[in-house]
C-alpha cells in the first residue's frame, strides 16, 4: 500500500482505484457551494469515472486544460508504474463544480 490512498495503485472488490473512490468520498465531505478540482491527465482515473465521481455531488460548470511539464518521477525507470507515456503531453484539468 502507497503513502496516500491518493497514489494508490490498486483496485477495489468491484475493480474501481482506490484513489477514485477516496477522489468521490472526499468530494463529498467538503462543505462549500463550489470545488476546482487539478487532476492530471498523468493520473489513474479516466474521464468516464472522474465525471461520474464529479455527478454524484454535484454539477460540473467548466473544465480548464493547461498543458503542463510531466513530473520529474514520471522519468524515473526504477518503478515500471511511473514509466507511463513517456514523452506524451501532460494536461492538467481544472474542474470547477458547484455542489449540490
Amino acid at each position: 500500500m502507497s503513502g496516500s490512498v491518493f497514489e494508490e495503485f490498486r483496485k477495489n472488490d468491484n475493480g474501481k482505484f482506490f484513489a477514485v473512490t477516496a477522489l468521490g468520498e472526499m468530494l463529498r465531505q467538503v462543505d462549500t457551494e463550489f470545488i476546482i478540482l487539478s487532476y492530471s491527465s498523468g493520473g489513474r482515473a479516466t474521464a468516464e469515472e472522474l465525471y461520474s465521481e464529479i455527478d454524484t455531488v454535484g454539477n460540473l460548470r467548466k473544465v480548464v486544460e493547461i498543458d503542463y511539464q510531466r513530473n520529474v518521477m514520471a522519468d524515473m525507470r526504477w518503478t515500471n508504474e511511473w514509466v507511463k507515456g513517456n514523452g506524451q503531453k501532460n494536461t492538467e484539468f481544472l474542474f470547477l463544480i458547484e455542489k449540490l
